[in-house]
């Protein structure tokens, strides 16, 4: 081969590696764009207390919370979800059992009206508290109806909540997220 074949095959040869690099570098370029693109819209902080550490992301335009997953010392996890930087939503996902959650609903002039739980049935929400009422109360969601929560004194000074069944106090007890009655 002459000198000036292998000096024209190292120059395609350079000149092919060249636009491999080039393409690379859009295709990066590119990819880190909508990285860009993202983090000009969203800000992910992390957040620490005394009990947990949080990752959040924030609307860097409103400087509002959307998302934000938890992780506690006591080894518990919740992922909370926010409307306009107001906690709507928390999921507190658990091994080998069904995630409980809760809802939080809010009124026009931007109060908590009520908060719905679901503590792992996967079928429905089993208490509730409300707020739209003259005094905050809690309900317990048995036998196809809402019941309010009553609370006792027993014997020992500590409280319980119950609520009238059948014209008794009974205190609810919660198995795979339902609810029954103690005896």
């Amino acid at each position: 081969m002459s000198q000036s074949k292998r000096l024209a095959l190292c120059f395609a040869v350079f000149s092919i590696l060249v636009l491999v690099d080039i393409g690379f570098r859009v295709r990066e370029w590119r990819d880190n764009s909508r990285v860009l693109a993202l983090s000009k819209l969203f800000e992910v902080v992390t957040v620490h207390t005394n009990a947990a550490f949080a990752t959040v992301i924030i609307d860097r335009k409103t400087k509002q919370p959307l998302w934000g997953k938890w992780k506690y010392d006591s080894g518990d996890q919740s992922v909370s979800y926010f409307y306009d930087g107001r906690n709507v939503m928390n999921f507190y996902p658990r091994e080998g059992e069904a995630p409980r959650f809760d809802v939080t609903f809010f009124g026009d002039d931007g109060t908590v009206k009520a908060l719905w739980i679901n503590r792992g049935s996967n079928a429905f929400f089993t208490e509730r508290a409300r707020y739209d009422v003259d005094v905050p109360r809690k309900e317990i969601w048995f036998n196809e109806r809402w019941y309010p929560l009553v609370p006792r004194t027993n014997n020992d000074g500590s409280v319980k909540g119950g609520i009238i069944f059948d014209g008794k106090w009974r205190h609810p007890v919660f198995t795979n997220g339902s609810a029954a009655l103690e005896p």
